[in-house]
């Protein structure tokens, strides 16, 4: 499992995760899902002959109660292939941060939509993480 910010990275990843339009970051040579504290586990699993096809990139396809959207900058949804921040929403997901309202106010959105921090893409329904986000 890799968590947001903490995926696992070959050496020299992080270089190749920072500019809009970079690659997925690989995942040290195994498929990886990804998750993070607040999901309660993993909420992007690599599985099938995409994964197959182009192994070794954290991400995968939502877990079936895991809702995601690439999200710009006024957090409405981008279309696929467009770079944006992850956002997430289901039934595994957190509801805040224990007595810490503004964390909470600052993660979750409207509607229930968890900010992750981390910036993705979409491309025929697998969600590829890139790197962390930088845009907020």
């Amino acid at each position: 499992m890799a968590a947001g910010g903490a995926l696992a990275l070959t050496d020299g990843a992080a270089d190749g995760a920072g500019p809009e339009g970079s690659e997925p970051l690989p995942a040290d040579g195994r498929d990886a899902g990804y998750g993070l504290a607040e999901t309660c586990g993993v909420v992007l699993a690599p599985f099938g002959d995409a994964c197959r096809a182009e192994p070794g990139v954290a991400g995968g396809r939502p877990t079936p109660a895991t809702e995601v959207r690439i999200a710009g900058p006024s957090g409405g949804e981008l279309p696929d292939g467009e770079q944006g921040e992850l956002w997430l929403r289901g039934q595994s997901l957190f509801r805040g941060y224990w007595r810490d309202a503004p964390a909470t106010g600052a993660a979750l959105r409207d509607g229930g939509w968890f900010r992750t921090g981390d910036r993705a893409v979409r491309r025929e329904g697998r969600v590829l993480v890139v790197g962390p986000f930088t845009g907020a």
